[in-house]
């Protein structure tokens, strides 16, 4: 489930999300939650994945940002996913 906490507008670009708020995305399957930011500055927006009680933040280009539904998005999301399952097992802190 996809949700644009800002924009009201649904019909201008189904596909592709818009950056002019933040957009919260929810997997279905595992409860994991991905937060895409604003556009920043220099041409990135702040991607931020939260799975169980752990939180991680990294910087990704703003083409990538802008479909949530592609194979490259999944893939940065997995990354990070994996980072801080990984971290709690070992029993550092992040």
């Amino acid at each position: 489930m996809d949700v644009n906490t800002h924009s009201r507008n649904t019909s201008a670009d189904r596909g592709r999300a818009r950056l002019d708020g933040y957009t919260i995305h929810l997997l279905k399957l595992d409860g994991t939650v991905a937060t895409v930011g604003k556009k920043r500055r220099d041409g990135t927006a702040k991607l931020t994945v939260e799975v169980r009680d752990r939180t991680g933040e990294r910087k990704i280009p703003v083409k990538l940002a802008r479909n949530p539904r592609s194979a490259e998005f999944a893939r940065a999301v997995g990354e990070m996913k994996a980072e801080l399952l990984r971290n709690r097992r070992d029993g550092r802190l992040s």
